[in-house]
Parts: C-alpha cells; structure tokens; sequence
C-alpha cells in the first residue's frame, strides 16, 4: 500500500494535480501521444476566448481532450472570437480547415499542424507568418494584416493566395506553380515574377509599386488588376480568355485588345492614352453585338491626375462598337456614360 502510495504521489508530481488527466509530453512533430488526454485548462490554452470555444464544443464539455477527439476534429472555426493566442492549436494535428480571421493575434503557429489545407487568418495584427511545414496547404488568406514578408517556397500545392493590404516587399512564387489565383494587392512590391504560373486564371496586384507587368506566359489569364502602379506598358496578347482588365491608375500610353475576344470588362481611367493612340485601342475593341453593352471606363478626374483623352467623335466609335463609354461621377459616386470631350 506505502509503495502504491508513493507511485501515486510521484505521478502528481510529474502530471500535475489532476490524477486523471495524463500531462502532455511532445514526442517529436506530434505533441499528441496515444492514450494522452489534454486538459482544456489555462496552462494548454491561455487565451479565455479559445479556451471558452473549445469548452462549448461537444468534445470539449468535459473539459479533456482525448486523442481519438483531436484525431476526429478536422476543421476549426474560430471567425470573430476576439482571440489575441491560438496557444494548444499544436494539439490539433489532424486539422486540414482552420478559419481564425477577425480576430486579435499577432502571433500564429501552425509548424505542428502540417496537415493543413486551407488556412484562413485575415484580418489580424501578424507581422509574420511561418508557413514551411504547411506543405499540403492550397488555400491561403492572410489579407489585412501587419505581414512584411512571406515565404511560400514550400507551399507548392497552393492554388489560391491572398496577402493583400500587407506591407510585402518583395513576394517569390515561382515554385508555386499549381496557383490559379493570385491577389497581392495593396503592398510594397516592386516587381512580380509570375512566369511559372502558367495555371494562373485570377491575378490583382493593385496598389503596390510595380514598373513592369509580364503576363505573357499566362495563357488562362481570366482577370487582371494592376490599377494604381507605375506601368508604362501591358501587353496582353498572349491572354485571349481576359474578360476584365482594370489598369487604372498608371502611365500607360497606348493599349491593344485585338487578341483579347472575350473582354467584357476594360477600365483604362487615370492613363496617358489620348489622340491617336485612343483611335487604336477603341478600333481594336472587339465589335459586341449582345443585348447588355460591355462598360469601357475611359475617364476619371477624381484623382486628379486623368491625363486620358476621349473626345465626341472617340465616344461615338466605341458606341458603334457596342460598349458603353464611362466616366466617374463624383457627384453621384458612380458610374456614367460619358459623352466625351470637345474636340
């Protein structure tokens, strides 16, 4: 019985005051073990927000996690819970689902949940970001955060990515050659090389400080927004399935369409196109003979900066074209067919 005793005391000591909950050892990558059993308590799960989500699920009611629970739980939603820690998301290995946007964090480690498909974290304070376990991810979202850099060279299963309205400097996909949507708008990029990406359907990289834009080996092009950068120049010949092109906002002097037969959306505001070279673009416009006119946003003076040019006779051309010529409106804050400039 004294030795009973003295093996009892022992495992206190080494687990903690509960008998009956088993302390949690990690083992290498998996910090779960069999037959472990995690207390949802404040020591394996600080934040009282996390710790109170977790303590409201089925599998959390009585207050321990087993491991046959963690190995079932493979999606976790913790939308808007004002979280500032995920501390003891490690615990949760077999998650491929993790949705922890709008919440408090500054800090996110994920480097134990490497089973992860779709990671969703926008709308927190990150300034970093370590995805390099996270091999299988395809989707991630890290828009609206405090992010400087991000480091997607192991991620070669991403499909889709989001790190918009971050301060990124300098962003290298050029191993994640399975993407087939790109948003990396509202940063501090300087140049983008998407040249692998040859899958890529969906691409916005509005907003940052790019000079040149090469699309030319992106076939599936669908999309594409570079308004409000530095371009001189687009050349989208090589992207006949484009259907909306917004390149507002740059210095882009003449523009061909001829190639791209399937636009229905062509925004070209806040440009340098004018006389002649207008002539071209809007004799390059495909003839649209549909009931719902395609819009060509021409003209934007709400900035301050529109330099394009589109007159009477120019505005006539494009609505024998069949699009709907527009400009904005500032005192409606909208969109009007525009009658075009005296010439």
């Amino acid at each position: 019985m004294k030795k009973f005793i003295q093996w009892v005391m022992a495992a206190t000591l080494v687990c903690g005051s509960s008998l009956f909950t088993a302390c949690v050892t990690d083992y290498g990558d998996n910090p779960v073990t069999p037959k472990v059993r995690i207390a949802i308590d404040k020591e394996n799960f600080p934040d009282d927000n996390f710790r109170a989500f977790l303590l409201g699920q089925d599998y959390g009611k009585d207050g321990v996690l087993t491991e046959r629970e963690i190995m079932n739980i493979t999606e976790m939603d913790v939308y808007d819970m004002e979280i500032s820690s995920l501390q003891g998301i490690e615990y949760f290995t077999a998650l491929t689902v993790l949705d922890c946007d709008d919440n408090e964090l500054t800090t996110l480690d994920i480097s134990k949940n490497t089973a992860l498909v779709k990671l969703y974290c926008s709308w927190n304070h990150l300034t970093s970001l370590d995805i390099t376990n996270n091999v299988a991810l395809k989707r991630l979202l890290c828009y609206d955060n405090e992010l400087t850099s991000l480091d997607v060279s192991k991620n070669t299963a991403l499909t889709y990515l989001d790190c918009e309205e971050n301060k990124i400097t300098a962003l290298d996909v050029s191993m994640c050659t399975e993407l087939e949507s790109l948003t990396c708008g509202y940063n501090e990029l300087t140049q983008l090389d998407i040249s692998n990406l040859t899958y890529l359907e969906d691409l916005d990289c509005c907003d940052n400080y790019l000079t040149t834009l090469d699309v030319s080996s992106n076939p599936n092009l669908e999309k594409l927004e570079c308004e409000d950068n530095q371009l001189s120049s687009l050349d989208i010949s090589n992207n006949p399935y484009l259907w909306l092109v917004y390149c507002d906002g740059n210095q882009i002097s003449s523009l061909d369409v001829s190639k791209n037969t399937e636009l229905r959306y062509l925004s070209i505001t806040r440009n340098k196109i004018s006389g002649q070279n207008m002539d071209n673009l809007i004799s390059s416009l495909l003839q649209y003979e549909g009931t719902s006119a395609p819009n060509f946003d021409v003209i934007d003076y709400s900035e301050g900066d529109e330099e394009n040019v589109c007159t009477k006779t120019q505005v006539a051309a494009i609505k024998a074209k069949g699009w709907m010529p527009r400009y904005y409106n500032e005192e409606e804050d909208d969109w009007t067919e525009y009658e075009g400039s005296d010439e």
